[in-house]
Parts: structure tokens; C-alpha cells; sequence
């Protein structure tokens, strides 16, 4: 399975196929503005009553597959997979400590556990700031495609456009709308200087990352396996960024 995933991943070498960063921040676009109009193009069929909705369903699951393998090899490549590898034995320690204190003490076990991890992690919050596009992406990201704001989007809608497709419509262009926030961004990044591979891998890790500095109370322990030196590496070490 190892050697089939290498075979892949060098398949996909970036270097070989998109030789500049530039061509590969467009590819990677390209790529999910198709995803995007295949989404449209299977409500469209849907809507007009042609007979391609099953045509476009297949090709949708395909694209989505194919997003679905890339990313898992971009992950391999930036090292995303090694560090949530590293945060796991904290994760999972500090989730037991969590639940151990709420049932003994009670959900106020958390407030002395968040304060602590938070003070004793506060440095590393001023790497986020070296990467403040992608934080305000990730942010504004939440915030449109959350439950809260679906369910917001659905009673506006359903107003005016009935329960039917065309509420579904509505909803599929909201959803363009952290598509388009992710080009802006992108662009600007390349711009920068960064490479495509690293902006990924900082894009991806920005909420587990926090959520650790956060929730992972166990970083405090001064174990290995455990630290926040072994999960972030140095204080001033900027663990968003490829190594």
C-alpha cells in the first residue's frame, strides 16, 4: 500500500508537472472551480428537468475523488500528516484529563485547564500572526459555512424561494463564496513569494494547531511525547511554515 501511495505521489510530482509556483496556485484553482461548476451543472440539469443529472454525478464523484487523492499526497509532501502525527499522543491525553476532571468535578474542571494552557501557550499565537490572510480565510470560512448560519441562510430563503431547488441554488452560490475568499487569498500568497505546498499546509493546520495551544493542556507535561516542544518545536519556531 506504501509503495503503491509513493508510486503515486511521485506521479504527482509538483516540480516535474507544474515546474513554477505560480502555475501550481492555478492548477490547484482550476481545479476546484471545476469541482464547483460541476456542482452547478448537476442542480442545473436537476432544475431543467434534462436527463445529464446522472451523467454530471458520476463525473462530480470523480473530481471528487481525484480532490479527495490530491490532497492526501499535498499532505504527505508538506508534512501536514507528520504533525498531526506529533499532536495525537497530546490530544488524546489531554482529552482524557478534560473528561476525568468533568466528571469529578464538573464542567468548571475546564476553566483552570483553559487558562493554564492558554498562558503557558501564549507565545505560540504570534506565529499565527505571520499568516494573517490565511487566518482571516479560515475565520471567515467558519463563519458562512457553519450550522448557525446554513440554518440563518435557509429561513432567508425559504421566504422568498419556497423549500424547492431554487432555495438549493441559493445555497450552492453562497457556498462560491469561501471559493472566491480562497483565490484572493491564494493570489496574494503567491504574490508574497510562498510556496503553493507551504500555504497549504498552513491553511490546513491553523485550527488544529490552535485547538492544541488552546485545549492541550497536557503541553504543559514536561514528557516528550507530549510537550509542546516536540509538537511545535522551539518558542520562536514558526510550525505553520515547512521545516
Amino acid at each position: 500500500m506504501e509503495t503503491k501511495l509513493q508510486r503515486l505521489i511521485d506521479w504527482l510530482d509538483l516540480e516535474r508537472r507544474f515546474p513554477t509556483e505560480e502555475e501550481r496556485y492555478r492548477k490547484y484553482l482550476l481545479f476546484l472551480v471545476v469541482i464547483k461548476l460541476t456542482s452547478f451543472m448537476m442542480l442545473g440539469t436537476d432544475i431543467l428537468g434534462q436527463g445529464w443529472g446522472n451523467l454530471w454525478s458520476k463525473v462530480g464523484l470523480v473530481l471528487h475523488i481525484s480532490f479527495f487523492i490530491l490532497t492526501i499526497c499535498l499532505y504527505m509532501m508538506n508534512g501536514v500528516w507528520s504533525f498531526l502525527i506529533r499532536t495525537l499522543p497530546c490530544v488524546v491525553s489531554s482529552a482524557l484529563v478534560i473528561v476525568a476532571g468533568c466528571i469529578v468535578v464538573g464542567p468548571v474542571a475546564l476553566i483552570p485547564a483553559l487558562v493554564l494552557t492558554v498562558l503557558y501557550n501564549r507565545k505560540r499565537f504570534n506565529q499565527y500572526f505571520k499568516h494573517k490572510s490565511l487566518c482571516l480565510y479560515v475565520v471567515i470560512t467558519y463563519i458562512i459555512t457553519s450550522d448557525t448560519a446554513e440554518t440563518l441562510y435557509e429561513n432567508m430563503f425559504v421566504r422568498s424561494l419556497g423549500e424547492g431547488r431554487m432555495l438549493r441554488l441559493a445555497m450552492l452560490l453562497i457556498s462560491c463564496v469561501p471559493l472566491v475568499l480562497l483565490w484572493i487569498v491564494l493570489k496574494r500568497e503567491a504574490a508574497k513569494g510562498k510556496s503553493f505546498l507551504e500555504t497549504v499546509r498552513a491553511t490546513t493546520l491553523i485550527v488544529p494547531s490552535f485547538l492544541v495551544c488552546v485545549l492541550g493542556c497536557m503541553t504543559l507535561c514536561p514528557l516528550k511525547f507530549l510537550s509542546d516542544n516536540y509538537i511545535f518545536g522551539e518558542t520562536d519556531h514558526d510550525f505553520l511554515a515547512m521545516d
